[in-house]
């Protein structure tokens, strides 16, 4: 049987438990409100969100800077999802920074990941759009995509290059590229041949000329021979008679 003291050690301990649960919430409801934030949105087109929730993680370069707080259907245009989400004052989100979602861990759910900036560049003001982004395993995955795209399409035209009427075609062409190759093949050989014929012609024919300049010089050296003898003996005897003649016109003139 409980006793009065128990009862009222109970209820001690029950009270003392309430209050240290209320003011914990208040602790950390007041640093909630008293912690200032901006609203800010990103619209992605034809992009799903799935894995993202509202309460999601809001980084900036790895650091948690805010959630989101809504995630909505574009009334004026159903292919677009605009988020809304609150990112702590002083966070330096400039103009030329951009969103993206990225995977937390291996559940499937994802967060927002602010990256890119300078610091030469403006602060974004809080209410604007944050440039949506695309992370590198979705570029990654397009890629893909692109190159199993363009596969598809060459399987198709190989597909279309060796249907039936086309390896007809191939094998008509082939066959006539073989008879060309053939008649060209004979009427080479046959060329070549005509050409041997010929070269041979012309070595004997050169042989021929040859043998008869050679005949021809020789009779032309005897020839020129001869001539020489008989002019050598025709200006001896003219010689000979010229002295005697001036022999006998001496003794003439003598005996005179």
């Amino acid at each position: 049987m409980v006793t009065k003291a128990q009862k009222v050690r109970l209820g001690v301990f029950l009270f003392i438990g309430t209050i240290l649960i209320l003011v914990f919430a208040g602790a950390v409801a007041g640093n909630r409100l008293m912690q200032k934030r901006g609203l800010y949105h990103i619209e992605f087109e034809d992009y799903s969100v799935a894995g993202l929730q509202v309460g999601g993680a809001v980084n900036f370069r790895g650091i948690r800077v805010g959630r989101v707080e809504r995630m909505n259907i574009s009334p004026s245009d159903m292919t677009k999802i605009i988020l809304t989400v609150s990112i702590e004052s002083g966070t330096p989100v400039k103009v030329d920074c951009e969103a993206i979602l990225i995977n937390v861990g291996i559940t499937g759910l994802k967060a927002v990941e602010i990256r890119g900036g300078t610091n030469q560049s403006a602060v974004l003001k809080p209410g604007s759009f944050i440039p949506a982004g695309v992370s590198m395993f979705d570029d990654i995955t397009d890629r893909a995509v692109s190159i199993a795209v363009k596969i598809d399409e060459i399987a198709n035209n190989i597909a279309n290059l060796t249907n039936e009427e086309n390896r007809m075609n191939i094998a008509a062409i082939l066959s006539q590229t073989s008879l060309l190759l053939s008649s060209a093949n004979q009427n080479l050989n046959t060329t070549l041949a005509d050409i041997s014929r010929l070269a041979r012609s012309v070595a004997s024919m050169t042989e021929n000329t040859e043998i008869s300049l050679a005949t021809l010089s020789n009779n032309l050296e005897q020839n020129l021979n001869i001539i020489a003898k008989s002019a050598t003996r025709g200006i001896d005897d003219i010689a000979s008679a010229t002295t005697s003649s001036l022999d006998n016109l001496v003794k003439q003139t003598n005996d005179q």
